[in-house]
């Protein structure tokens, strides 16, 4: 007897071979999930601290007029207060409804208001409102800080008109077009 030697797949190489695939398959999952939890969970510890500075500026500030600090969050990050609205509370956001006032950080924000949609959120809850004065164009006007290429430089001072406090982009002090110092 002659064998048949054209190279077709028997059913229990075929097998084999989709085995194999689906193994590589789920070895990209994971590693796409355990980089998405990683990721994610460095940007709660960024936007923890950096809502822990802030309320340490406001400490400085109650006692020296005003604090300067520098801002440092991922570009597309936004920094949102809901001054303008105090009813306005982020998704699933209960420490919010603690207090009156809320600032807080949205992943991926290119939105305008506190709310954040369903996007990642940190929130710290304050007593007194904060108004978020933003000196550049991105923010249209609104109260929110968007976080650009360079860190971010703030000024927190008692805002005498309204009471409460008022953070400040400085985005002046880094030039007309905002280039990194």
């Amino acid at each position: 007897m002659i064998k048949n030697k054209n190279g077709f797949l028997l059913g229990e190489e075929t097998l084999k071979i989709i085995v194999a695939i689906l193994c590589i398959l789920l070895l990209i999952f994971l590693a796409y999930s355990l980089y998405s939890s990683f990721t994610t969970n460095r940007f709660i510890e960024q936007a923890q601290g950096t809502l822990e500075q802030i309320a340490d500026g406001l400490a400085v500030v109650d006692k020296e007029g005003s604090y300067e600090t520098t801002l440092a969050q991922p570009v597309g990050y936004s920094l949102n207060s809901n001054y303008m609205d105090s009813e306005l509370k982020p998704y699933k956001q209960d420490i919010c409804n603690t207090k009156t006032y809320c600032l807080c950080i949205c992943a991926g924000n290119r939105g305008i208001t506190i709310s954040c949609g369903e996007k990642l959120t940190v929130c710290r809850a304050f007593d007194e409102k904060i108004r978020i004065d933003a000196n550049n164009d991105k923010a249209n006007g609104k109260n929110t800080i968007m976080f650009q290429i360079c860190p971010t430089d703030i000024r927190i001072e008692k805002n005498s008109d309204e009471g409460g406090y008022i953070i400040k982009d400085m985005f002046e002090a880094r030039g007309s077009k905002g280039e990194c110092y």
